[in-house]
């Protein structure tokens, strides 16, 4: 879904597709709001089986960093040696990337997609937080403690006519914490059927509702399906191509949004345009560099990192 609607609407936004060129893919934004739904689910019940607070430092760290770092790197070199206009970025704002931490600091992205990277980094931080103080079996009260900080810190600068900085709505992960909460919702009611993983889930797509008016049926599509996949109802999806692309799926979602533009503007620059290139080049080329990020990079280092530390 996000591929799709980078290379349609996305692309067209920045650098215009031809007028031959009529595809387009709006709704694939909201994969995200799946991809932030399936890490609530993921991170809970990673937690869940996480005996101390280095183990699961370790766990996130190892998973997250060495793909993020190569795809930081490809990215930026891409850019600097062949080219795209706008999304030049300085060997400093390089650096500052492979932090991960750069938007705290206002520091542009070598690459768009690096936003969600913030706002998941905030929710490991939150989820880090409730599991050393003991409220991991309490699912509602983290849902309340981040819901009302939400609200005592925007409503009081409301009130007092501030605008707060963007990066509080990053550390506080405003606009897309209900997704996460759904997520362990889901997750709670999958393994014990629980009326507190049915409450989150249920007020966490009224929030949704309330919030993405324009949506809700979208919502409660994505909702529905997920609920059916947490639950055991969507097996027939369980097949080796399927899985395959969720096993190189995080390589993928960092490597293919500028490289692909890069691609597909060499592909108009020597005449072909025709929509099946124009999407499948691009395509097939961030699926053969994310399964060899994933192969050569990804699960070697994840083994040799988690296995010395």
């Amino acid at each position: 879904m996000v591929v799709l609607f980078h290379f349609t609407t996305m692309f067209d936004r920045f650098y215009d597709h031809p007028s031959t060129f009529t595809l387009s893919f709006d709704v694939g934004y909201y994969g995200v709001n799946l991809f932030f739904l399936v890490s609530g689910f993921v991170i809970y019940m990673t937690l869940e089986r996480t005996k101390s607070a280095r183990h699961f430092i370790v766990s996130r760290a190892t998973r997250l960093f060495p793909v993020y770092w190569i795809a930081v790197l490809i990215t930026f070199a891409a850019v600097a040696l062949i080219g795209l206009p706008g999304k030049e970025r300085t060997v400093w704002e390089l650096l500052a990337n492979l932090t991960m931490l750069h938007e705290y600091a206002g520091i542009r992205h070598i690459d768009g997609v690096y936003w969600t990277l913030s706002i998941e980094l905030a929710f490991y931080i939150w989820m880090f937080a409730f599991f050393r103080a003991g409220l991991l079996q309490r699912p509602l009260r983290m849902f309340l403690i981040w819901l009302t900080t939400n609200i005592l810190i925007f409503g009081t600068a409301s009130a007092l006519g501030i605008t707060l900085p963007n990066v509080f709505g990053i550390a506080l992960f405003t606009a897309y914490g209900n997704l996460f909460f759904a997520g362990i919702g889901f997750y709670i009611w999958r393994q014990t059927r629980s009326p507190a993983g049915l409450f989150l889930v249920v007020v966490t797509f009224a929030l949704e509702a309330a919030v993405r008016t324009d949506v809700i049926l979208l919502s409660l599509l994505i909702w529905t399906i997920f609920g059916l996949a947490a639950t055991g109802q969507l097996r027939v999806l369980a097949i080796r191509p399927l899985i395959y692309l969720g096993a190189i799926s995080y390589p993928l979602y960092l490597i293919h949004e500028h490289v692909g533009y890069i691609i597909i503007r060499q592909l108009y620059a020597s005449d072909l345009n025709h929509p099946a290139i124009i999407l499948g080049v691009p395509i097939v080329t961030a699926l053969l560099l994310a399964a060899a990020i994933h192969h050569l990079i990804e699960e070697p280092a994840m083994h040799a990192l988690r296995a010395r530390l």
